[in-house]
């Protein structure tokens, strides 16, 4: 015996689905997760109620669940107006998703692979190898944290951790004089640290398609910080 389920009253008016078609099978599972959908939508849908019962009825004895449906004029309507508040249910229920359009996650992964590049091409340092024979404070992270602070070299963050691309020191192992001169010229205010990081790896039209870390063993600056210099000037409109 089946049990047959409906929103319709009178079973007069119930006329069962005879085209093959229209005939849908769904498995013991399918029916858990719509007997769950159903139960949470049941106090502010009676009909959901009823479906709910009459799933956990057919699960129950193993019986064949048969749901009646009456085509007419009113009955469509009125499922189409149990559907809606399904779905508003439903997107009620359904939590906050932060959606990423496509040209930004294209934008995002040419970011991380250019800063992977610099980290790969150029090196970086710990705060605690910047110290290493400069510095006998016990905090190893202070020396480079207070140049940072000063203006005298720049830090990113890569895993958790601030460290200092390699190219600020020279061969000797000394910080270059002229990264300073270059901050104090850069809008850092409105850069994040990628930011400037970035600006020295990248090709610069100020600079003829060189980037400025190419001009950092020459001995006129005045290039490197004219182009640093226009960076902070107002575009023109």
């Amino acid at each position: 015996m089946a049990d047959t389920v409906s929103e319709m009253s009178n079973a007069a008016e119930l006329m069962p689905l005879m085209n093959d078609d229209e005939i849908v099978a769904a498995d013991a599972d399918e029916l858990r997760r719509l007997h769950k959908l159903f139960l949470a939508a049941a106090p502010t849908l009676a009909v959901a109620g009823r479906f709910a019962e009459a799933i956990e009825k057919a699960l129950a004895t193993q019986r064949e669940l048969v749901l009646v449906v009456d085509t007419s004029d009113r009955a469509t309507a009125k499922r189409q107006a149990v559907h809606d508040r399904l779905e508003t249910l439903v997107e009620q229920m359904t939590p906050p998703v932060d959606l990423v359009s496509e040209a930004a996650a294209v934008l995002s992964q040419r970011n991380g692979q250019r800063r992977a590049e610099l980290l790969s091409e150029f090196g970086a340092l710990t705060g605690e190898q910047i110290a290493h024979e400069r510095s006998r404070a016990r905090n190893r992270h202070a020396l480079a944290a207070r140049w940072r602070k000063e203006g005298r070299l720049f830090g990113v963050t890569y895993e958790g951790q601030t460290v200092y691309p390699a190219f600020q020191f020279d061969d000797e192992g000394e910080l270059r004089t002229v990264v300073a001169d270059v901050l104090e010229r850069l809008p850092v205010d409105r850069m994040s640290p990628w930011e400037v990081a970035l600006w020295w790896t990248t090709s610069n039209g100020w600079l003829r398609g060189r980037r400025p870390l190419d001009l950092l063993d020459e001995e006129d600056d005045s290039t490197l910080l004219d182009a640093a210099q226009r960076l902070a000037e107002p575009s023109p409109l």
